[in-house]
């Protein structure tokens, strides 16, 4: 019946409803945006060691990112290859060059080269071609985001990469690097235009064999190649992320922007949820003046709270998924890991509950059911004002009078004493004054013996001067006074 209830009130007010609804898809599409985006450079961080396909790399000592690494012997996949959980190991080199297009201009690429016949680590998604194009000797591939900048070679064409001659013969599906565009070719021509010498290598991939564990070999490679850094594929995707975010301005810009979303969607979400259950007080005043507990208030308001944010949540996520789709094979990097969705509309859930529970308290104060406090606001004690009260004492004319008689030691009979002489000089002083002043008054029983039902409507009645006055007039006309 409480679900029922707090369904029908926001039904009810369908424009509150549309409001808070929109403030709640508003957030959740804008902060999954923005945290998209940085997931999507991540994934470009470490694109190629997340699509090796391999368990362990390794490199030169001082490599502090996958991108860094030095020359390395080729020799050390012969003794690599000697450990028996060992699958398989191949050498690879990832270097820079600058490609030459029709116009002349040079692009600067990175280029990695695969050793034949394996190909490992190489591109996985094409839009032209195959990865044997790879096994001839000048056989290299673009990705298909780089065309417009490389002046949109396609295969079968020639070009120069760093004064060295490829034929472009396959185009990749969105595979770019966080250095921008990447060139597939063999280890032989990757070696030729990155200038290493015979022998040499930048990387050295190997893939254990399944049931063997990933660490314990990473650590045998250690022992066996004390000169070299040896980590696993995760180890070396993290360290290469975490290098990009404290050496690059990705980290202060997109922390500070995914922080300041969160923060304007904790605000737009509680201030949403406040609005919302203040704008139906008067609906939860009729509800407690039918006989509905606290307890019943507060159940109404969160299954408010809560169908609000499920509403939301589902319409911010339907919008985010068609912005992801439509990014997808642009130059716009966006991604979205499997555990975000669930952790993102958890969180908003618990926003939308946490800015109605300070609101919640204003929906049992909606209709109080204790006497309301009334104060008055002329000077008279009618009502107290507990203002007036700390500065002046709440007391009669008749406590101060005690008060004071206590003060200052004053007996009654001194009072009586002080009263009869103040009403003996008032009577005197009025005497005196009515007989300065002799003025022509109308009698009371004068009106009354003439039968005038009021003084300003007799004219013809007599009047009579103080002196003139028998005594027993004056002293009605003192005692009147």
């Amino acid at each position: 019946m409480r679900r029922k209830t707090g369904l029908k009130i926001l039904r009810h007010d369908r424009s509150t409803t549309a409001g808070s609804v929109l403030g709640v898809v508003a957030i959740v599409f804008l902060v999954g945006q923005q945290l998209a985006i940085m997931f999507g450079l991540f994934t470009y961080m470490s694109v190629l060691v997340d699509h090796s396909g391999a368990d362990i790399w390794v490199m030169t000592k001082e490599a502090d990112e996958v991108n860094s690494s030095g020359s390395l012997p080729v020799r050390y996949v012969d003794r690599i290859a000697g450990l028996p959980e060992v699958d398989w190991v191949e050498p690879l080199i990832l270097g820079g060059g600058l490609f030459r297009n029709r116009e002349g201009k040079n692009q600067p690429v990175q280029m990695v080269g695969l050793p034949r016949p394996r190909l490992e680590n190489g591109p996985w998604k094409f839009r032209e071609g195959s990865l044997e194009v790879l096994l001839d000797y000048e056989g290299a591939t673009v990705d298909s985001l780089d065309l417009k900048i490389l002046g949109y070679p396609g295969p079968p064409e020639f070009y120069e990469v760093s004064g060295r001659r490829i034929r472009i013969s396959a185009i990749t599906k969105n595979i770019r690097g966080f250095g921008g565009t990447i060139i597939f070719t063999n280890i032989e021509k990757a070696r030729e235009v990155s200038g290493l010498p015979p022998g040499r290598c930048s990387h050295i991939i190997l893939k254990v064999k399944p049931g063997s564990d990933v660490r314990a070999v990473a650590a045998a490679v250690r022992t066996l190649l004390p000169a070299a850094a040896v980590l696993t594929s995760g180890q070396l995707a993290a360290s290469t992320r975490l290098y990009y975010i404290l050496n690059t301005g990705i980290g202060s810009s997109f922390g500070f922007s995914v922080i300041i979303g969160a923060l304007v969607g904790i605000v737009i979400i509680t201030l949403t949820m406040y609005t919302s259950v203040l704008n139906h007080r008067r609906d939860y005043a009729v509800l407690q003046a039918m006989g509905a507990r606290k307890r019943d208030v507060l159940v109404v308001v969160f299954w408010q709270a809560l169908i609000i944010g499920l509403i939301g949540i589902f319409v911010g996520f339907l919008l985010l998924a068609g912005f992801i789709s439509g990014t997808r094979d642009s130059q716009l990097p966006t991604n979205i890991p499997l555990w975000f969705p669930p952790l993102h509309a958890a969180i908003t859930l618990v926003l939308c509950l946490l800015g109605s529970s300070y609101a919640m308290r204003k929906a049992e104060e909606a209709f109080p059911r204790t006497p309301p406090s009334i104060y008055d606001t002329s000077l008279g004690w009618r009502f107290e004002n507990p203002k007036m009260a700390a500065r002046f004492p709440l007391e009669t004319m008749g406590d101060t009078a005690e008060n004071i008689a206590d003060k200052w030691k004053i007996g009654r009979e001194e009072q009586d004493a002080f009263a009869m002489a103040s009403q003996r000089r008032a009577g005197r002083a009025a005497s005196s004054r009515a007989a300065r002043s002799p003025r022509r008054t109308t009698r009371w029983w004068q009106i009354a013996s003439s039968g005038c039902r009021s003084a300003t409507g007799c004219r013809s009645v007599p009047t009579a001067t103080a002196s003139s006055a028998s005594p027993a007039a004056r002293s009605i006309r003192v005692a009147t006074r």
